[in-house]
């Protein structure tokens, strides 16, 4: 994860082996990438002051411990402003019979997929032949036929700078 390229799919979730599904959190597109030492050096100006509260200061070690081949990164995500045809999004839907919320899910054993019942890092996806882009469009045609909407923006709290 020290050296993903650009337009590299990330899929957050958590794996249900069990019930042989994978549940998916978000859809991250990597647009490109900021070294952690630049963050530290500007104070992560650049971040809002709840991103900097609530993911950098809680990634203190990991910026203060460079890798040995490279600094650290924080990938930026490319979003439906950016290219409205490859973006992250949060698959979304609105459920009224309950106070939860689905999540959109993926089978472990879909061969399409290859998904690991494991997954940690870059061995997730070890046996999918579809590029990024193939593969986002798949996860689309997925999350529609489950009923999702794609979110793609979430206003954050308003707090006093």
């Amino acid at each position: 994860m020290l050296s993903l390229p650009e337009n590299t799919v990330i899929l957050f979730g958590s794996t249900y082996p069990s019930i042989n599904k994978f549940y998916i959190d978000t859809v991250f597109v990597v647009k490109d990438f900021e070294h952690s030492s630049k963050v530290i050096e500007n104070n992560g100006v650049n971040y809002s002051k709840i991103y900097r509260e609530e993911t950098l200061e809680q990634l203190d070690s990991y910026f203060y411990q460079p890798s040995k081949s490279t600094d650290n990164r924080i990938y930026h995500s490319q979003t439906w402003w950016d290219n409205k045809g490859f973006f992250s999004f949060v698959p979304c839907k609105i459920n009224r019979e309950n106070n939860g919320f689905e999540r959109l899910y993926l089978m472990l054993d879909d061969p399409l997929f290859g998904l690991s019942k494991n997954p940690t890092g870059k061995s997730f996806l070890p046996k999918c032949n579809l590029n990024p882009i193939e593969l986002w469009h798949k996860i689309v045609e997925i999350a529609t036929k489950q009923g999702f909407k794609l979110g793609v923006r979430f206003d954050e709290p308003n707090v006093m700078e």
